[in-house]
């Protein structure tokens, strides 16, 4: 709840953590909780093994961030559980480009 609070508070104009407010910083928290929303459904489908939707939770999640390291842990581990071995490994790869991408911007 707090990720929710602090995104209303941002905007109407409220400082966040890093003394910055307005849209652009409730854009941010907003898709930083989408994503972890995401992933957390994401995971209960997964430990139901019905991985299909774990899947797809997964998809949305990393169409937000798609160098999310969690996001990218329980996809790739989807795709063993579903015996898609040669995905696991396009996903890791995927991620590995992202996070790469990541870094030289920051």
């Amino acid at each position: 709840a707090t990720m929710a609070v602090e995104c209303i508070s941002d905007l109407n104009g409220g400082e966040g953590e890093s003394g910055e407010g307005g849209v652009e910083e409730a854009v941010k928290r907003f898709v930083k909780l989408a994503v972890a929303i995401t992933n957390n459904i994401a995971k209960v489908h997964y430990k139901l093994k019905d991985y299909e939707k774990a899947k797809n939770a997964c998809i949305e999640s990393l169409q937000l961030d798609n160098g999310n390291v969690g996001t990218i842990a329980i996809a790739s581990n989807v795709c063993v559980a579903r015996g898609e071995y040669k995905e696991a490994e396009q996903v890791l790869l995927e991620g590995e480009r992202a996070a790469r991408e990541r870094a030289a911007r920051e």
